[in-house]
C-alpha cells in the first residue's frame, strides 16, 4: 500500500521497499524533485536527482527514515 501523498514533505527522507532512500527537495504542481541514494556493489553509495509525478513517487515507499549524512 503506497504512502499517503499528503504526508510527503520537503526536507524529509523516505525509503522504498528496495532499500533506496529518497530526500525530497521540492514539491510543485503534482511533481516531486528528489535525490535518490542507492548503495553500490563496492560498499559506497550513488546519488542522482530526479523528478517524478507525486503519485508515482509514493507507489513503493515504505516510510520516513533519517536522511543520509
Amino acid at each position: 500500500m503506497p504512502m499517503n501523498p499528503s504526508s510527503i514533505l520537503v526536507g524529509n527522507c523516505y525509503q522504498d521497499r528496495f532499500g533506496a532512500v529518497f530526500e525530497v527537495k521540492g514539491l510543485e504542481k503534482g511533481y516531486v524533485t528528489f535525490l535518490e541514494y542507492q548503495k553500490t556493489e563496492s560498499g559506497g553509495s550513488s546519488v542522482s536527482q530526479q523528478t517524478l509525478p507525486l503519485m508515482k513517487f509514493v507507489q513503493n515507499l515504505e516510510g520516513q527514515v533519517p536522511c543520509p549524512q
